[in-house]
């Protein structure tokens, strides 16, 4: 049986599994892009080329208050979101 950490941390990895996947057809459909911004360095510039804030709000707090209700874990998963939130 896992912990309400166990039910966070299960919540990240499978948000991140997917955001590779997404990450990388992103790429492929904007290649030259892409490369321009990881030759200049540009963090900001392919994060806010990656992400697509609507749907990551929508994603986030649909999952997070799915997860807060089912695991009791709430703080956690409210500090974790405002950590994802600001890209840290």
């Amino acid at each position: 049986m896992l912990t309400s950490s166990g039910f966070c941390a299960q919540a990240l990895s499978k948000r991140i599994h997917y955001g590779k996947f997404v990450a990388e057809a992103k790429f492929l459909a904007a290649e030259d892009r892409y490369r321009a911004l990881i030759e200049a360095r540009d963090a900001e510039g392919i994060m806010d080329a990656l992400t697509d804030r609507a749907v990551e709000q929508k994603a986030c707090c649909s999952q997070m208050c799915s997860l807060g209700r089912t695991s009791g874990c709430v703080q956690r998963i409210v500090y974790t979101f405002r950590m994802l939130s600001i890209g840290r």
